[in-house]
């Protein structure tokens, strides 16, 4: 899942009016699930490469972004998909949005591989 698919689980529709009645405590929030969602990932990870299993990647879910526009994306999901593929040395991100183009600019932008030593 993504920030904007695990925010609408624990916020429901709330999260879509909060981007406009409440702009700080969305950052706030999705900061936290950011961090979160690195943290797990990182720590599955871990797990995964002491049984021997090399995993280095880690892919969002962005499957609910098109119900916001692509100024909402650039100023409060972006970010934090940047902060998630920064944490990462490959990062993917899935979409099921019907037009991913008003919003290729930024998810372009996101370094998706970093090669490094083992």
């Amino acid at each position: 899942q993504g920030i904007l698919n695990n925010a609408f689980h624990l916020r429901g529709e709330n999260i879509f009016t909060d981007f406009y009645d409440r702009p700080a405590f969305v950052h706030y929030f999705f900061s936290i699930i950011s961090d979160v969602m690195i943290r797990l990932a990182q720590k599955v990870q871990k797990r995964q490469r002491e049984s021997g299993f090399y995993v280095n990647h880690f892919c969002v879910s962005n499957c609910t972004v098109n119900m916001v526009s692509p100024k909402i994306y650039r100023e409060f999901l972006f970010p934090y998909d940047k902060k998630i593929a920064e944490s990462f040395e490959r990062f993917g991100m899935h979409t099921c949005n019907w037009n991913v183009t008003p919003y290729l600019e930024e998810i372009t932008s996101i370094n998706c591989f970093k090669p490094k030593a083992r």
